[in-house]
């Protein structure tokens, strides 16, 4: 399931010398939502992986699966509601021709999110 204008919008996608900084938008009445947790909306972690790999789809223009997590940290829950929006900044982005690697924080102006290291591989 994509979660591209179901969980989540892209405000904004800029690349940087070594990667990219994407804005999104949460969408407080996904389905996701409602079902996690009824009253206290909370992102699944998964999801926080799938919107990161779905923004690197984004980006590419091309469909990925995830194939290598090297390192996962959940440091802080990230709600639609207190946190409508967030960034999506990806560093030691290395891309070739199947495959893009980069660390993902997931953040706000008062929070860290997550942060992520994982590797994509292109689908055929």
């Amino acid at each position: 399931m994509k979660l591209k204008n179901q969980l989540f919008k892209i405000n904004d996608i800029m690349p940087t010398a070594d990667g990219m900084v994407c804005c999104v938008r949460l969408l407080s009445d996904s389905i996701i939502y409602k079902a996690h947790f009824p009253g206290e909306p909370v992102t699944p972690g998964v999801c926080i992986m799938q919107m990161a790999k779905e923004l690197i789809e984004a980006r590419m223009e091309r469909e990925y699966e995830i194939t290598d997590i090297k390192n996962v940290k959940f440091l802080y829950i990230l709600s639609p509601i207190e946190s409508p929006e967030v960034t999506f900044t990806f560093s030691k982005m290395v891309v070739d021709e199947t495959t893009v690697t980069a660390k993902v924080d997931v953040n706000n102006d008062s929070h860290l999110f997550s942060s992520i290291s994982f590797t994509c591989k292109a689908k055929c």
